[in-house]
Protein backbone atom coordinates (compact mmCIF):
# COMPACT_ATOMS: atom_id res chain seq x y z
CA UNK A 1 0.00 0.00 0.00
CA UNK A 2 1.03 3.49 -0.96
CA UNK A 3 2.94 4.79 2.08
CA UNK A 4 2.14 8.27 2.02
CA UNK A 5 -1.82 7.51 2.39
CA UNK A 6 -2.96 9.40 4.90
CA UNK A 7 -3.09 6.37 8.12
CA UNK A 8 -7.40 5.96 8.27
CA UNK A 9 -7.48 5.47 5.34
CA UNK A 10 -4.38 3.04 5.01
CA UNK A 11 -5.85 0.59 8.10
CA UNK A 12 -9.56 0.88 6.02
CA UNK A 13 -7.72 -1.02 2.77
CA UNK A 14 -5.79 -3.21 4.49
CA UNK A 15 -9.02 -4.66 6.43
CA UNK A 16 -11.05 -5.13 2.86
CA UNK A 17 -7.78 -6.72 1.53
CA UNK A 18 -8.64 -10.13 3.30
CA UNK A 19 -12.27 -9.42 3.17
CA UNK A 20 -14.05 -12.70 1.08
CA UNK A 21 -17.59 -13.59 0.72
CA UNK A 22 -19.37 -16.86 1.72
CA UNK A 23 -20.92 -18.72 -1.66
CA UNK A 24 -24.59 -20.58 -0.77
CA UNK A 25 -22.81 -23.72 -1.45
CA UNK A 26 -20.08 -23.14 1.37
CA UNK A 27 -20.57 -25.08 4.50
CA UNK A 28 -19.77 -22.00 6.21
CA UNK A 29 -22.95 -20.33 5.00
CA UNK A 30 -25.41 -22.46 6.16
CA UNK A 31 -23.67 -22.67 10.12
CA UNK A 32 -23.34 -18.60 10.14
CA UNK A 33 -26.50 -17.88 9.21
CA UNK A 34 -27.64 -21.17 11.66
CA UNK A 35 -25.73 -18.92 14.49
CA UNK A 36 -27.93 -15.95 13.87
CA UNK A 37 -31.17 -18.22 13.71
CA UNK A 38 -30.38 -19.70 16.94
CA UNK A 39 -29.68 -16.73 18.71
CA UNK A 40 -32.47 -14.06 17.06
CA UNK A 41 -34.83 -17.09 16.27
CA UNK A 42 -34.99 -16.90 12.77
CA UNK A 43 -32.25 -15.45 9.90
CA UNK A 44 -33.93 -11.88 8.78
CA UNK A 45 -35.77 -10.83 11.65
CA UNK A 46 -37.65 -8.30 9.87
CA UNK A 47 -38.10 -5.13 11.19
CA UNK A 48 -42.07 -4.76 11.07
CA UNK A 49 -41.50 -0.69 9.85
CA UNK A 50 -38.91 -0.31 8.22
CA UNK A 51 -38.25 -4.24 6.64
CA UNK A 52 -34.56 -4.07 7.05
CA UNK A 53 -33.22 -7.61 7.99
CA UNK A 54 -29.72 -9.29 8.71
CA UNK A 55 -27.15 -8.62 5.84
CA UNK A 56 -24.27 -10.55 5.48
CA UNK A 57 -21.19 -8.14 5.43
CA UNK A 58 -18.18 -10.81 4.31
CA UNK A 59 -15.86 -12.87 5.78
CA UNK A 60 -12.42 -11.95 7.33
CA UNK A 61 -9.81 -14.91 8.55
CA UNK A 62 -10.67 -14.95 11.85
CA UNK A 63 -15.05 -14.18 11.66
CA UNK A 64 -18.05 -13.72 9.53
CA UNK A 65 -19.53 -10.17 9.74
CA UNK A 66 -23.58 -9.66 9.71
CA UNK A 67 -24.99 -6.14 10.17
CA UNK A 68 -28.93 -5.56 10.77
CA UNK A 69 -29.69 -1.86 10.25
CA UNK A 70 -32.98 -1.54 12.30
CA UNK A 71 -33.25 -4.81 14.70
CA UNK A 72 -37.02 -4.49 16.23
CA UNK A 73 -36.31 -3.78 20.02
CA UNK A 74 -33.14 -2.59 20.32
CA UNK A 75 -31.70 0.76 20.85
CA UNK A 76 -29.15 0.59 18.83
CA UNK A 77 -29.34 1.89 15.22
CA UNK A 78 -27.04 -0.93 14.01
CA UNK A 79 -26.33 -4.01 15.11
CA UNK A 80 -23.33 -6.33 14.48
CA UNK A 81 -22.74 -9.85 15.21
CA UNK A 82 -19.44 -11.61 14.22
CA UNK A 83 -19.01 -15.09 13.91
CA UNK A 84 -15.95 -17.55 14.53
CA UNK A 85 -14.47 -19.13 11.61
CA UNK A 86 -14.90 -22.93 11.40
CA UNK A 87 -11.72 -24.27 10.03
CA UNK A 88 -14.14 -25.87 7.06
CA UNK A 89 -16.21 -23.06 6.67
CA UNK A 90 -14.60 -22.06 2.93
CA UNK A 91 -15.13 -25.46 1.77
CA UNK A 92 -18.28 -26.58 -0.59
CA UNK A 93 -20.76 -28.79 0.93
Amino acid sequence: MDAEMPAGLRAAVGAFIGLRFLSIGHKGWERAWGVIAEKYGDTSCENPHSGEVWQYMGSTATEHEFRHRDLFGSFEPRVYRNIPIEPDDFFPR
